[in-house]
């Protein structure tokens, strides 16, 4: 039951890719999909931040696929046992936290899974739009 999402945001925090699949899927091996529409857009990109969850298969694709361009892997440390912030994940984070505050995307409403993908960039447009004024 359920779907994942998976976005790949700037460093500002805008959504440039997004894939929505069911939740029984691996998010590695989904990963390459968010990633791979967008290889001809960011020449500029250097590296990727993920978490542990894209280490292995991800990982592997990148290395193959995208040439110059680093996984890091942002995890907490090991031997903490409380809340520790993560370098850069709050900028992922937050973009799935303004999700909450669009009434189509606070829970799963759509049918399909391109709908649910198409509702996340249009909330996008609107904060860029909101960010012009």
């Amino acid at each position: 039951n359920g779907r994942k999402r998976h976005v790949i945001t700037d460093t500002l925090g805008l959504v440039w890719g997004v894939v929505v699949h069911a939740a029984n899927q691996a998010d590695g091996a989904v990963a390459e999909r968010v990633v791979d529409p967008l290889r001809g857009y960011l020449d500029r990109m250097s590296k990727i931040l993920a978490d542990a969850a894209y280490e292995k298969v991800f990982m592997e694709w990148v290395e193959e696929n995208l040439l110059g361009v680093e996984l890091e892997i942002s995890s907490r440390p090991p031997e903490a046992k409380d809340f520790v912030p993560v370098k850069w994940r709050w900028v992922s984070e937050r973009a799935f936290g303004l999700f909450n505050f669009f009434r189509r995307l606070d829970k799963d409403h759509e049918k399909t899974t391109q709908s649910a993908e198409a509702w996340i960039l249009w909330h996008n447009c609107q904060l860029i739009l909101n960010r012009i004024d």
